[in-house]
């Protein structure tokens, strides 16, 4: 498959899942993936990080050599896209401990911009979700976060905000 072509031919459901298929739990066809979407052409970039992030959640294992130029393409993205993709992918693959603080930084920063999308913003809470279950004392700030936008946030933000206090509630969590 020449995965320029087809990026550039089609962005659709079927597409993606002809991507996510043809990468499988290949290294070298998610490494060529995950190229294009960190790279420059805003058009791959975007049509890309769709697949790379389903690719990323069936095999995790794929992602972990990538985690910190996708930390450094998260804070100056090509498109919304990328950034959205990758929040995907973190809100299930294991996130290594030495870059918590700055995953952190970033979610909370990008959760607080309300110019950002809302599903950017409903992806960065997820992300937070899991941290508190490590990180217990980031769950203050994320809950007053929830709580505040359940007035005035789009239904998105809403329903995941529920959820995580539903989850929290449950875990206990301070």
């Amino acid at each position: 498959m020449d995965l320029k072509v087809e990026l550039y031919q089609n962005h659709s459901r079927s597409q993606m899942l002809r991507i996510k298929a043809w990468v499988g739990d290949d290294q070298d066809r998610f490494d060529e993936l995950t190229t294009l979407v960190l790279g420059q052409d805003p058009i791959l970039s975007q049509r890309g990080s769709w697949a790379f992030s389903y690719c990323a959640e069936e095999h995790p294992e794929l992602i972990k050599r990538w985690m910190n130029k996708l930390l450094k393409r998260i804070k100056h993205p090509a498109h919304d896209g990328i950034v959205r993709g990758i929040l995907r992918a973190w809100k299930t693959v294991e996130l290594p401990e030495k870059m918590h603080g700055e995953i952190v930084d970033e979610c909370f920063r990008l959760l607080k911009d309300r110019n950002q999308a809302v599903a950017i913003r409903s992806f960065a809470m997820l992300v937070l979700g899991r941290l508190c279950n490590v990180y217990p004392e980031l769950w203050i700030e994320l809950k007053l976060i929830i709580n505040e936008g359940l007035a005035y946030e789009k239904p998105a933000f809403i329903s995941t905000g529920k959820q995580l206090l539903k989850k929290h509630i449950k875990l206990k969590v301070p």
